[in-house]
């Protein structure tokens, strides 16, 4: 059985949404007093992207942990590279590892916020068995090479760009934003997410990706917690799931399915000693020859409509927590794990001794293989993309990606958009004399802008930059362009036809510094000028 998984994947939806989003402030111009006439417009500001990675760190993963080492230095650079540079990120690291009746410990970490690195996790977490090869491993080294952080410094920043109280905050930032960011000066996020991103394989072996998400979301909306604030009111959500089995999330009264005096009735050996992943599939799935269908079953092992009698814990649950982001923000899920490389899930019919000694561990034959890597057809993850159907406003966006290709940067998505596009700033219809320009930022503070450099042919052009020339020290400057028609013989003066047919007699622009970093949310700048 096949299904196929829409994925157009492009985060250009998701940051289109994200331009776009809040409210929209429109140029004003007004009569000051008698003597003055006054205009505004908005500043650019680049999309916010609010970024977490979910990461799988149970026995299973042992094969995957080069390749996720890889590929963690591969999104780290994607997120530095100019396309990305130009929105405003920050990424938050959790695993699949929830405590609960089934998960304590050192690693029971699903669900907080990670900023430790690798070099830092307890030995067990890179030295030990996997779930379908009982003999051990040392794995440290994949840590050690891919990682050259001890620890991932950050700087105390604030939750919001104009947020007074600056601490150091459990997540990271690209250096892109209004304060350029939480890492320490020389650090990359290709730097950082290497060392975060490796979780190693000690984890709990029943992973619980989507309980992680929701007890991230609890304690990011917690007064208080030190991961408070970290969705920020205007920034589009991507959530990122990399793993290699299905979601096994369950509520606390189902841990009896778990212990070995309890029932057994989803073991597939019920005389064993403990049971296997493949718990998590009898429990989510109902299958025939032709593949599975996701239902829920209750303790007994019958089929429920009743999500309070779920096993596992109901997918309607989720389904509601998503759907409340998506009331607030553009969502966008990536599921990294047992996919195809087109996209699709799969149930693939492996009539093989070694298919069977793996389905007695695991539930079904693997969806994907590369080497030694396999991943699990992912039934539950993949109802995440059932949410688009709920969605009037195409709001939400899903991904289905294979952990067995090399590349999992395409889990961000390639079709990109830069900072918000603004029309021109067109000025009053009457004619002008002297302005002056401030920012207004969204608490109403305000910053002065000097006019661009002038000579005696106009406005200066900086011929490295094609930009207005900005005095000495300063970050911004404004020009005021006139020439409606081309009557001068220079062009730097020239105002743009989308001013002129708007009957406006003079239009502003801005010009910045390559470096300089950008204006916080919700800057507004603002013209005061002398009647013509």
């Amino acid at each position: 059985m096949t299904r196929a998984l829409h994925w157009p994947l492009s985060l250009a939806l998701l940051l289109g949404l994200a331009a776009c989003g809040g409210d929209e402030i429109e140029g004003d111009d007004e009569v000051g007093d008698e003597d003055e006439l006054f205009s505004s417009h908005p500043a650019a500001s680049p999309a916010q992207i609010d970024l977490i990675l979910v990461i799988d760190d149970s026995p299973s993963m042992r094969e995957h942990q080069s390749t996720l080492a890889a590929n963690m230095r591969a999104i780290g650079e994607l997120l530095d590279t100019p396309e990305w540079l130009a929105l405003d990120v920050r990424v938050a690291v959790t695993t699949t590892s929830v405590p609960g009746p089934t998960c304590s410990g050192d690693f029971a970490q699903g669900g907080e916020l990670l900023t430790d690195s690798c070099s830092s996790l307890p030995e067990q977490a890179f030295v030990g068995p996997s779930e379908f090869d009982p003999g051990s491993s040392d794995l440290s080294e994949v840590c050690t090479q891919a990682c050259a952080l001890p620890e991932v410094s950050r700087r105390p920043s604030p939750a919001e760009a104009l947020d007074a109280n600056l601490a150091t905050r459990p997540w990271f930032e690209s250096k892109s934003n209004s304060y350029g960011g939480n890492l320490e000066e020389g650090t990359t996020l290709a730097d950082a997410l290497p060392c975060v991103g490796l979780r190693g394989f000690g984890g709990c072996e029943f992973e619980s990706p989507l309980a992680a998400l929701e007890r991230l979301l609890e304690r990011v909306n917690s007064p208080g917690d030190i991961a408070e604030g970290f969705l920020r009111e205007q920034a589009s959500l991507a959530v990122i799931f990399i793993g290699d089995e299905d979601d096994c999330s369950h509520p606390e009264g189902s841990a009896t399915i778990f212990d070995p005096l309890g029932e057994r009735v989803f073991w597939s050996d019920p005389d064993a000693d403990a049971p296997t992943s493949a718990l998590c599939h009898a429990a989510s799935t109902s299958c025939d020859a032709q593949g599975c269908e996701l239902v829920d079953r209750g303790l007994d092992g019958a089929i429920t409509t009743n999500p309070d009698e779920a096993a596992l814990s109901a997918m309607a649950g989720f389904s509601s927590t998503l759907a409340t982001l998506m009331a607030q923000r553009p969502v966008y899920v990536g599921v990294l794990g047992g996919f195809g490389s087109d996209g699709v899930l799969r149930w693939p019919e492996l009539d093989t001794p070694a298919a069977e000694d793996w389905t007695a561990t695991f539930g079904w034959p693997w969806a994907c293989e590369s080497g030694s890597r396999r991943a699990q057809p992912q039934a539950r993850m993949a109802a995440l993309a059932e949410l688009e159907a709920l969605d009037e406003h195409s709001n939400f966006d899903f991904g289905g990606f294979s952990l067995c290709d090399e590349d999992w940067s395409v889990a961000l998505g390639l079709n990109l958009v830069g900072p918000t596009q603004l029309s021109p700033w067109c000025g009053p219809a009457e004619p002008v004399g002297e302005c002056e320009l401030v920012a207004r930022l969204a608490d109403d503070s305000l910053v002065a802008i000097e006019p661009c450099l002038r000579d005696e042919q106009g406005w200066v052009v900086d011929p490295e930059t094609s930009s207005y020339a900005l005095p000495e020290g300063v970050d911004f400057c404004f020009v005021s362009l006139d020439d409606a028609s081309g009557a001068t013989e220079v062009s730097s003066d020239d105002m743009d036809i989308e001013c002129v047919d708007a009957g406006a007699a003079i239009q502003f622009e801005i010009s910045g510094r390559v470096d300089s970093l950008p204006w916080p949310p919700g800057t507004v700048y603002e013209a005061t000028c002398e009647r013509g």
